[in-house]
C-alpha cells in the first residue's frame, strides 16, 4: 500500500510558507532590509538563536568482540515524540490554525526551520548517545509528509551509513498529527507500510503505523509498529478505556497479518500515554509481547516525559522473537533544562504555552538495541567532521 502523501501546495504557497509577509509599508521603507531578512532565514547562526551545538559526530561505535572478520556495528530502532511538528500552512481538514504565521503561536518560516534544525540535533545526539546504527526513527507528532522530508534533509541527520526513505500517512486526528518513520535504507528495504486503523465515528485520533524491513545484510525481516495512544484528556481512568482499545485493535490486525506476511521479529514502541506498570503494558505482555532488557536511566531522569514534577515513562518498546534486545531513555545534556518550579531535570521542550522556546521536545527519546547486528567496515567517525561545534 503506497503513503497516502498530501498534494505539494501551489508555489505561491510554498514560497509563503518559508517567507512570511511583511507588511507593504515595511517593504516600501526598508527594501534594503529584505536582503538581510531572507539571510537570517537561510543563515540562522547559534549566537543569534541561541542555540545548543549539536552533539559530538562520533557514533556507531565498533567492537570485535567474537568477531575476526571485520567490525560489528550494532541496529537500534529509535523513537521521538516531536511535540507538534506543522508546517506554516492552514490545512482547512485539520485544527492547525494556531501553527500558522497568523495563527496563536505567530508560526512563521523562523521558527519552522529552527523546529526542524533542533529535531535534526536532537536525533542525531540520540544516536550517538545510542551507540547504534539507526535502522529507523520512529516518529511521533508529526503532521505530513512535507515536513518529514524536511527533517529528513537536514545536514544534522546526514550520518555515515544512512540514507533516508519517508513514510508517513494521514490519521483523522483532529489537529492532523500523526506516527511516521525514516527508514535507513542502506540497512533495510521496505517491504510494506500500512496504517493499522482503530479510528471511528466516535474516536478519531492517530492511528498506528506499521512499516516491513528487509535487513540487506542477512535477509532478516523486521516488523515495526509506532503507536502514539490517546492521550489522558479527561483524566487518567476514563480516558484509560481507548488506550487499551487501540492497543488490542494493533493486536488484532497483527494477528492477522502474522499468518499472511510473516516476519523473524517484531518490534512495538511508541508513546503510549501510560507507565510501564498500567494495565495496558500487563495486557501487551499477555498478547506475547515480551520486555526488552531496560538499562539504567540517565542521571537526574526517571522516565521520557515529566508532568507537574513528576517523571513517567509513557515511551517504552516491546518486542517478539528470538534474543532480548536491550533499551535505553536518551538524555543527551542539551535535551534537557533546569526545572525551575519543582526541582532537578525536565525535558528541553519547543514550547511553553504559545512562546517558542527554541527548545527540543516535551519528551526523550529512546532506544531498542537488536539482539543481532551488521558486520561491516562502517565508520565509527563521520570522515566528514572538522570541528564539533556549529556545523548544522
Amino acid at each position: 500500500m503506497n503513503s497516502c502523501l498530501r498534494p505539494s501546495p501551489p508555489p505561491n504557497q510554498r514560497f509563503s510558507m518559508y517567507f512570511p509577509p511583511l507588511s507593504r509599508s515595511v517593504r516600501a521603507l526598508f527594501p534594503s532590509a529584505l536582503l538581510g531578512y531572507g539571510l537570517i532565514l537561510f543563515f540562522p547562526t547559534p549566537l543569534l538563536f541561541g542555540a545548543h551545538p549539536p552533539a559530538s559526530r562520533h557514533v556507531f561505535p565498533t567492537s570485535h568482540q567474537g568477531d575476526s572478520t571485520g567490525e560489528h556495528a550494532s541496529y537500534g530502532v529509535y523513537f521521538y515524540n516531536v511535540e507538534n511538528l506543522f508546517d506554516t500552512l492552514d490545512d482547512a481538514h485539520f485544527l492547525d490554525e494556531e501553527f500558522t504565521p497568523h495563527g496563536a503561536r505567530k508560526y512563521g518560516s523562523i521558527p519552522y526551520r529552527l523546529r526542524i534544525r533542533q529535531l535534526a540535533r536532537a536525533l542525531r545526539m540520540a544516536v550517538t548517545a545510542a551507540g547504534a546504527r539507526p535502522l529507523a526513527l520512529v516518529l511521533a507528532e508529526v503532521e505530513n509528509h512535507g515536513v518529514l522530508l524536511d527533517l529528513s534533509q537536514h545536514p544534522a541527520l546526514r550520518l555515515p551509513g544512512t540514507r533516508w526513505e519517508a513514510i508517513s500517512f494521514d490519521s483523522p486526528d483532529k489537529r492532523g498529527i500523526d506516527c511516521a518513520v525514516l527508514v535507513n535504507t542502506e540497512a533495510a528495504t521496505p517491504l510494506d507500510q500500512d496504517l493499522v486503523r482503530y479510528s471511528n465515528d466516535s474516536l478519531k485520533t492517530r492511528d498506528a503505523l506499521l512499516v516491513d524491513l528487509l535487513l540487506l545484510h542477512d535477509s532478516t525481516k523486521v516488523r515495526l509498529i509506532g503507536v502514539h495512544l490517546s492521550s489522558k484528556l479527561g483524566g487518567a481512568r476514563r480516558s484509560e478505556g481507548k488506550r487499551r482499545y487501540e492497543l488490542n485493535a494493533v493486536n488484532q490486525a497483527l494477528l492477522e497479518r502474522r499468518e499472511r506476511a510473516p516476519t523473524n521479529y517484531e518490534i512495538l514502541l511508541g508513546d503510549f500515554n501510560e507507565n510501564r506498570s498500567n494495565e495496558a503494558y500487563q495486557d501487551a505482555l499477555a498478547n506475547g509481547w515480551r520486555e526488552p532488557l531496560w538499562q539504567k536511566m540517565p542521571k537526574g531522569v526517571q522516565g521520557t516525559y515529566k508532568y507537574q514534577g513528576r517523571w513517567d515513562q509513557i515511551d517504552w518498546a516491546l518486542y517478539r522473537g528470538k534474543g532480548v534486545p536491550t533499551a535505553q531513555v536518551l538524555a543527551p545534556a542539551p535535551l534537557l533544562t533546569d526545572d525551575t518550579k519543582w526541582g532537578g531535570k525536565k525535558p528541553a521542550r519547543a514550547w511553553q504555552g504559545l512562546f517558542f522556546t527554541n527548545g527540543y521536545s516535551d519528551h526523550l527519546p529512546i532506544c531498542l538495541t537488536l539482539p543481532f547486528g551488521l558486520i561491516s567496515n562502517f565508520p565509527s567517525k563521520d570522515p566528514t567532521s572538522t570541528h564539533p561545534h556549529n556545523e548544522f
